[in-house]
């Protein structure tokens, strides 16, 4: 392994306590896709953002090996969310044992790591909504010359 490598490796800088929840479903079920299952987590910011990954599994189920089309859901999320989003997961997976991992998250980049904070915060009761570059709230006139 190169030094740089096993140093980058050695030394993470975790910043803040981040996590990836990690869990595969079929692409649909239940009348619901994998798109609106990751959705729906994002929605009620237990999640910064989720990607779905789509995957070929193979698999030992019933005393035979099944294999199916299947889609990785992979959450961002803090720390302090995880236990809640796997709980929620875990109560709405379509699968009798699903896959659930979660990962330490060693963010390299500090407006990413401030992008996950916010984005899995609760809503304050009062706000507005994000403030756009410009300086003027969302649904502002624009300021005439």
């Amino acid at each position: 392994m190169p030094a740089s490598f096993a140093r980058f490796v050695a030394a993470p800088r975790a910043r803040g306590g981040f996590v990836e929840v990690e869990t595969t479903v079929p692409a649909r079920f239940r009348g619901t896709t994998a798109r609106a299952f990751g959705h729906e987590f994002v929605a009620r910011r237990l999640a910064a953002c989720v990607n779905r990954v789509p995957a070929d599994a193979t698999y030992w189920w019933a005393g035979k090996v099944e294999n199916a089309k299947e889609v990785l859901l992979r959450f961002k999320t803090t720390r302090a969310n995880a236990a809640r989003l796997v709980r929620l997961i875990k109560a709405e997976h379509p699968y009798d044992v699903p896959y659930i991992a979660v990962f330490p998250l060693a963010l390299r980049s500090d407006a990413y790591a401030r992008w996950l904070r916010e984005e899995t915060r609760e809503p304050r009761r009062n706000a507005r909504g994000p403030r756009p570059r410009s300086g003027r709230r969302a649904g502002d006139a624009p300021k005439r010359a």
